[in-house]
């Protein structure tokens, strides 16, 4: 991290003409700090090593989820850099016992997670026996119970990037009630906010298809511009990261951004990472009775995601 001194000429920079340079730096700090932080605690998404040590808890298969999930959004752009070796070599040990495929399998609301699974394997050319999960997928048993349109989007998202080309009506009528749902009177915090940001992740390919000036992309610029800003004012970067991740999905990494936002949120990232590199998710009732690496494993993916986002969408439009 920089002097108080020198965090403060980076706010005078990045809002000057010279600020391109700068800003590089600043999202540079903030990768190298996150980065450090994943590195030493990367055993804590080692499901080999924390089922073998506790009872079964969804929060420990979450985090090991989150993490091949935030590398499949960018892939093949490699966002974790020496550390994926590292994952890899977790993935592989968790495949060879099939503890998470018998957990997941066990608990069919978490289909998304099993294809979000394979579809690592298969980006990283990792071997994965999917018999089982086919098998689930062929039964249908996976769409029983309640499910909330935008998750059912993510099925239907998750099924088609792990190469399971099964055409479900209701997966099908979901898409459909989503787009129509995107509009102004969304909420900006809360289980809305996630529902648009995540179903902008599905509708956009993760930034692989452009929908910047269709009608849907108009109307969710202007909604994720909102949850952005009144997030970032409410100090929450879990959902603030996730909308900035949205927008540059949405812009497709080279599109017109809102750059002055883009400076407020990273200016507001730095003032808010903690001195260990990692960011501290939203206080929560379940707060209290969580792990210091749970309190903040989401949020610190989310914001490496974002700042991510924000470099390669840079490069693309100044270079």
């Amino acid at each position: 991290m920089v002097s108080q001194k020198g965090y403060h000429f980076i706010l005078f920079a990045a809002y000057s003409n010279k600020g391109q340079t700068v800003m590089a730096e600043l999202t540079k700090l903030l990768t190298d700090s996150m980065d450090h932080w994943l590195e030493q605690n990367i055993d804590q998404f080692d499901l080999t090593k924390t089922l073998a040590t506790s009872t079964y808890k969804s929060g420990i298969v979450k985090s090991f989820i989150e993490l091949l999930y935030m590398d499949n959004m960018f892939y093949p752009s490699n966002i974790f850099g020496e550390l994926t070796r590292k994952i890899e070599k977790i993935v592989k040990k968790t495949n060879a016992h099939y503890i998470l495929q018998d957990i997941l399998i066990d608990n069919r609301e978490y289909i998304a997670a099993l294809l979000i699974l394979v579809e690592y394997c298969q980006n990283h050319h990792l071997p994965i026996q999917t018999t089982k999960i086919q098998q689930l997928i062929k039964s249908g048993q996976f769409l029983l119970g309640r499910r909330v349109p935008y998750r059912l989007l993510e099925i239907k998202y998750q099924l088609k990037k792990a190469g399971f080309q099964e055409n479900v009506s209701i997966l099908n009528t979901a898409e459909q009630v989503v787009i129509s749902n995107i509009d102004e009177n969304w909420n900006s915090n809360g289980e809305d906010a996630y529902a648009i940001t995540h179903s902008i992740f599905y509708l956009t390919d993760m930034g692989r298809k452009n929908i910047w000036q269709s009608s849907l992309g108009r109307r969710a610029r202007l909604v994720l511009g909102a949850i952005a800003t009144n997030n970032l004012f409410q100090n929450n970067l879990d959902i603030a990261g996730e909308s900035f991740l949205s927008l540059i999905f949405l812009a497709n990494f080279k599109t017109y951004m809102p750059w002055t936002v883009v400076r407020m949120f990273l200016d507001h990232a730095y003032k808010n990472q903690l001195s260990n590199g990692a960011f501290a998710g939203p206080d929560s009732p379940e707060g209290a009775n969580l792990s210091d690496f749970e309190k903040c494993y989401h949020t610190t993916l989310v914001m490496k995601g974002a700042v991510y986002g924000i470099q390669q969408t840079y490069a693309k439009r100044y270079h």
